[in-house]
């Protein structure tokens, strides 16, 4: 479907960090330019979990492509997905019977949660990935206080008021702070409901919340969590989930709300791929250019590819999918400019920051370890400056502002016919 003739051609599947980074990059280099994603929107995934809180709306994180990339001749969005890719004829294929021929095609697929095996427990939990995702686990967390408050039955009532987020990580940490936070603040405006009511837990399988900071840091944030009403129960692998039960090696717990963020693998471009050795979580192993050894046409970018740096593979996060986008940006115009291919992709550690409900966060700036008021601050500069336009900047600082200092929540409406439409 590229028209323009004697121009390289660039296909760029997905538009998270990598692919929205390595597609900005690529505008005004001497390319046709096609971008494919399931959805119409960038996501900023790393603020999910407010949106789940009802501290942010959902369009505070979630910036249309086409805004993002602007009117140019050479550039396409196109939602579908790309369900096969022919590499002998360089040609993907998607779900709308439509196909794109590429020089270079860029893949930016992105992880989904991985159930180590137990996909049956899928259907009893929810997920932080996308905007549907968030949406359903806000509409479960404050429908649930609403039934809470109707039903006559006391084991219903706990098991209503009761939330499992499994998973002691930053996203695991940070969904059951923000529970905490805004069960708190509806205790403050519905006399029939108290705090001492709710339960909220979080099962990690390990001795210590937050594995990747350092063993002060977890501690801090087990506290902190503590601090805020979370029941933290290190050391506990979870054996079986069906609705509403969540069963340790240890306890069972009633729970209406049962939210999975214990591990991620790869998605899209494994399958896409399929003829290609996978590594850990089911990533794709990239050379020092971001290139598939087995075809250096395909460069694979964020959760997708494996890149190790000095012997270890880098983390998926958002600081490292945007650099890598950044960085192949710079390469492809090169490529299409007929220069040479030859700067190696330089990681730069830029840090790692988790919040631990309001006002309380853990932080590793340039190896310098920081917790508490200070991190929490430093953590919303950083995630207002990666946000991806002014306009979401400015609705997520001016949601923050009301949320934290005029201690008011304006985005939990329960909507669950919006959530169904996301998809």
């Amino acid at each position: 479907m590229f028209d323009t003739k004697n121009k390289p051609k660039i296909v760029v599947i997905g538009a998270g960090f990598g692919g929205i980074y390595v597609s900005k990059g690529l505008i005004k280099s001497n390319a046709e330019i096609a971008i494919i994603d399931r959805q119409n929107h960038h996501l900023f995934q790393p603020l999910l979990y407010q949106v789940a809180g009802g501290i942010l709306s959902a369009g505070s994180v979630a910036t249309p492509i086409r805004a993002i990339i602007g009117k140019n001749a050479n550039t396409f969005v196109r939602m579908e997905s790309v369900i096969r890719i022919d590499r002998q004829n360089k040609k993907v294929f998607t779900d709308q019977d439509n196909s794109y021929n590429y020089d270079y095609l860029v893949l930016a697929t992105g992880s989904t949660y991985d159930y180590f095996g137990n996909d049956s427990w899928k259907k009893y939990t929810y997920t932080l990935k996308t905007l549907k995702d968030a949406v359903n686990l806000r509409n479960k967390i404050y429908s649930s206080i609403e039934k809470a408050l109707t039903t006559k039955d006391p084991d219903e009532k706990k098991k209503l008021l009761s939330f499992v987020v499994i998973g002691g990580g930053p996203t695991g940490v940070e969904m059951a702070g923000v529970i905490a936070e805004v069960t708190k603040k509806l205790t403050k405006e519905e006399l029939k409901l108290e705090f001492s009511d709710i339960n909220i837990y979080l099962i990690e399988a390990m001795d210590r919340v937050l594995g990747m900071y350092s063993e002060d840091q977890s501690e801090y944030a087990k506290k902190s969590l503590e601090k805020i009403g979370v029941q933290v129960k290190l050391k506990s692998m979870v054996k079986n989930i069906e609705e509403s039960v969540v069963e340790t090696n240890e306890f069972t717990i009633n729970a209406s709300t049962i939210v999975w963020a214990a591990g991620v693998k790869a998605i899209g471009a494994p399958a896409l791929l399929d003829d290609i050795p996978k590594q850990k979580n089911n990533r794709i192993k990239v050379n020092k250019f971001l290139q598939v050894e087995e075809d250096k046409s395909i460069f694979v970018l964020g959760d997708s590819s494996y890149f190790e740096d000095s012997g270890k593979a880098l983390p998926g996060l958002g600081s490292v999918a945007k650099q890598q986008g950044e960085y192949l940006s710079k390469q492809l115009t090169s490529i299409c400019a007929g220069k040479s291919f030859d700067k190696e992709f330089l990681y730069v550690d830029l840090g790692i920051m988790a919040t631990i409900g309001r006002s309380a966060a853990v932080a590793n700036i340039a190896n310098i370890p920081i917790k508490g008021f200070l991190a929490w601050l430093l953590w919303g500069l950083v995630h207002i400056l990666l946000l991806i336009s002014f306009r979401n900047r400015l609705w997520v600082f001016t949601s923050w502002i009301w949320t934290y200092f005029l201690d008011s929540l304006e985005a939990r409406n329960i909507n669950a016919s919006y959530a169904k439409d996301l998809d």
